[in-house]
């Protein structure tokens, strides 16, 4: 039996490929991140939390692995209090039509679907201009071997 394999660092690669170049404000490209430096530019995008299931694959009659991935929009305002939501949710518009129902370009391993699950409202942070928003997508994928 071959070693259990994780999708996880597979769709991780796959949703940054997705929005990298794709998601902009004011015409400039929205960095995505995994360590975010002191100091960094507003807005960015983070691919946050993930947990992977194995689950059956129907179209190949074998098994693969169910990703539920968070994709987390961070922004901040000029002004404490006076925010201005539009920034968030032009970003986390693109995200949407980037991700839901489209086809994911993996390293490895068989894309099998990608759906929105949900987002949050825009969460205020201590210091009262910095927003954090969460999307989330469930995303499936085959062929890697026995998964975790």
């Amino acid at each position: 039996m071959a070693a259990p394999i994780s999708a996880l660092a597979v769709v991780r690669k796959g949703v940054r490929a997705a929005l990298n170049t794709n998601v902009t404000i004011g015409g400039n490209d929205v960095p995505i991140l995994v360590n975010v430096k002191s100091g960094q530019a507003f807005p960015y995008i983070v691919i946050g939390g993930a947990a992977e299931e194995p689950h059956s694959v129907f179209s190949t009659g074998g098994v693969g692995s169910d990703v539920t991935i968070n994709v987390e929009v961070w922004t901040r305002d000029s002004a404490e209090h006076s925010f201005n939501y539009g920034d968030s949710d032009d970003v986390i518009s693109q995200i949407r039509q980037n991700l839901d129902h489209q086809t994911l370009t993996l390293g490895s391993g068989t894309f099998c679907g990608c759906h929105f699950v949900e987002v949050t409202f825009p969460e205020e942070q201590d210091d009262g201009i910095t927003l954090r928003q969460i999307t989330q997508y469930r995303i499936w994928v085959a062929g890697l071997g026995d998964p975790i």
